[in-house]
């Protein structure tokens, strides 16, 4: 479970949402700004609204006549960006370490950035009517690469920065882990039986051994017994010794 901790005396959670309402700003001011005449030109009179959730719900949707789209940051998915199990599974940090965005380095403020720009993609599929049902295309990579070599990220990621800075929130987990090494996700890309790993149970870190790969899920020795989990649930050996 997600702790609430305190920022500047601030909950959290309260912090979450002040953050998700500054990635809702960025996306409208820096990025829908910027490209609103190329939108308009391509679909006039595309109405575009900015949504703080209460949920994990995070997202770029839009209606099937692509006259409306709604850009929604959902305010737990936002603080589970803070806590170390939750972010190292999401695909944006996924996309981080594998794509090399933001120099491979995986930290809650650049899963932050990272977010902004891939819902921003969906929306320039949309315009481009290549989007279909929010998939992740070779051709909506292709999108997202070409905005991770523009000027945004780095602008994006600093007003992000400076605003965790306010809020009096250090750009860590809440294990105390600076970021994310790209070795765990090596680790997962490469896994296979015999291997030693770590899992997370009741709060300890328990040592373990592969047994077996399969798609989704590993079988882990963990002294006498083994254990079928999910291959994101599995860690690379001395990874959680903080």
């Amino acid at each position: 479970m997600l702790k609430n901790i305190k920022s500047n005396g601030v909950s959290m959670l309260s912090s979450s949402k002040i953050l998700a309402q500054a990635l809702c700003d960025l996306t409208e001011h820096v990025l829908y700004k910027d490209k609103f005449h190329w939108i308009d030109s391509r679909c006039p009179n595309f109405k575009i609204s900015f949504t703080v959730g209460t949920g994990s719900r995070t997202c770029f949707k839009f209606d099937s006549r692509r006259t409306r789209g709604k850009f929604v940051y959902g305010v737990k998915r936002i603080h589970e960006r803070f806590d170390f199990f939750s972010s190292v599974r999401l695909l944006t940090a996924v996309e981080i370490a594998d794509r090399g965005y933001f120099h491979g380095k995986v930290t809650p403020s650049t899963s932050l950035a990272a977010v902004v720009l891939h819902e921003f993609a969906h929306l320039i599929e949309v315009v481009r009517h290549d989007e279909r049902n929010g998939s992740h295309t070779p051709e909506f990579y292709k999108v997202l690469d070409r905005m991770h070599q523009s000027q945004y990220p780095a602008i994006i990621h600093s007003e992000i920065l400076n605003k965790m800075n306010q809020l009096g929130i250090n750009d860590q987990f809440t294990n105390g882990m600076s970021a994310i090494p790209e070795s765990q996700y090596e680790f997962w890309r490469t896994m296979r039986a015999g291997m030693p790993c770590e899992l997370f149970i009741n709060e300890s870190v328990t040592p373990g051994k592969i047994e077996k790969v399969n798609r989704k899920r590993v079988i882990v020795q963990v002294g006498n017994r083994s254990y079928s989990i999910h291959k994101q649930c599995v860690y690379m050996k001395n990874l959680l010794a903080v």
